[in-house]
C-alpha cells in the first residue's frame, strides 16, 4: 500500500511539475513605427532613466488602485532602466536621422545636448488602463537646460502582459517622438 501511495503521489508531483514552464521574458523591442521628422546633425547623450523604486526589479509591476502587484510568472528580460534608454535612443535616432544618439556613458566627444528622464509611473491594470507619467530634461553642452517638460500617456490595456508590454513600449515610443521634437524645435 505504501509503494501504492508513492507513485500515485510521484505521478501526481511529476504532472503539476510538467505544467509550469518557468517565468515568461519581456522586452520592450523597436519602435517600429518611428518616422522621421528631421535630419538635423547632431550629437546626443542619453543619460540614465530614473525609475521609481517599485519598478527596478526583474518582475512586472502592474497596479489596481493602492496595491502593486509583482508578478513573479512574468518577468523583463533585463533591467528595465538600459531597456528604456536604449528604446529611446533608437526612438531618437529613428526621428532625426542625421543624429548621432549615444549614452552619457560612452566615453567620446561631449554631445550637443544631454537628454535627462525621470519616469514617476509606468504601470496600469490588467484589464484596465496602462499609463507613464515622465519628464525629461533637454541640456545644452554647458549643462543648461533648454527644455523642460512634463508628459502624460495613457492606453487600454488587454487581459495579458505581452500587450500590457506593446503599450508600454508604445508609450516609451511616444515619449521619444517628443523629445525628437523639442530636440529639433532647439536646433532651428
Amino acid at each position: 500500500m505504501k509503494k501504492y501511495i508513492a507513485v500515485v503521489f510521484a505521478t501526481i508531483l511529476c504532472a503539476c511539475a510538467n505544467r509550469y514552464s518557468g517565468p515568461a521574458y519581456y522586452s520592450l523591442g523597436d519602435d517600429v513605427n518611428g518616422r522621421a521628422i528631421s535630419a538635423d546633425k547632431m550629437s546626443v547623450d542619453v543619460a540614465r532613466i530614473k525609475i521609481p523604486e517599485y519598478m527596478d526589479r526583474p518582475q512586472i509591476v502592474t497596479t489596481d488602485g493602492v496595491a502593486v502587484n509583482i508578478s513573479q510568472d512574468n518577468r523583463w528580460a533585463e533591467n528595465l532602466s538600459p531597456m528604456l534608454g536604449r528604446r529611446i535612443m533608437d526612438g531618437i535616432r529613428t526621428r532625426i536621422t542625421g543624429a548621432s544618439v549615444k549614452s552619457v556613458d560612452f566615453i567620446g566627444t561631449p554631445a550637443d545636448y544631454t537628454i535627462f528622464v525621470e519616469v514617476y509611473r509606468m504601470d496600469g491594470a490588467l484589464p484596465g488602463t496602462v499609463r507613464m507619467d515622465a519628464s525629461y530634461s533637454i541640456n545644452g553642452p554647458d549643462g543648461n537646460a533648454l527644455r523642460t517638460r512634463r508628459v502624460e500617456y495613457s492606453s487600454d490595456s488587454a487581459d495579458d502582459y505581452a500587450d500590457y508590454v506593446r503599450k508600454l513600449g508604445e508609450m516609451v515610443d511616444m515619449l521619444s517622438r517628443d523629445i525628437s521634437r523639442d530636440l529639433t524645435r532647439i536646433e532651428k
